[in-house]
């Protein structure tokens, strides 16, 4: 029997959403949790299956975080696909609802959901 690999803690997606704008090279891209749950939904019914790192490293870069901090987003990211995953196959997905960003006085940006989507749909 293999041994398991120890589940790494997740950040919360609002501290995720922070350490994603403190990584110069990830904010330069635009990757927010709202792009990253339209990029997961792309995967998710996507008809083919791309690898976890390979998925993992268009949005972290070509050397994967290894910092505890990057880890946990990593992790918080992997969690949140898997959210995706299970949330769109129950009840062929009509609880499901995407994370658009909101403005201060609540108007919806679905543009950064919408480019995370169509940036999975092009690879």
């Amino acid at each position: 029997m293999s041994p398991r690999r120890a589940r790494l803690p997740a950040l919360a997606l609002d501290d995720l959403e922070a350490w994603l704008a403190d990584q110069p090279d990830i904010a330069r891209r635009n990757w927010t949790v709202s792009a990253i749950n339209g990029f997961c939904a792309a995967l998710v019914v996507g008809p083919e299956r791309i690898a976890t790192e390979a998925w993992l490293r268009v949005i972290f870069g070509p050397t994967l975080p290894t910092t505890p901090m990057g880890l946990a987003a990593v992790q918080a990211v992997l969690d949140h696909r898997n959210a995706v995953h299970r949330t769109l196959h129950i009840d062929q997905g009509r609880r499901w609802r995407p994370i658009y960003m909101r403005t201060d006085d609540g108007t919806v940006l679905a543009q950064p959901w919408a480019a995370g989507f169509m940036f999975a749909v092009k690879r």
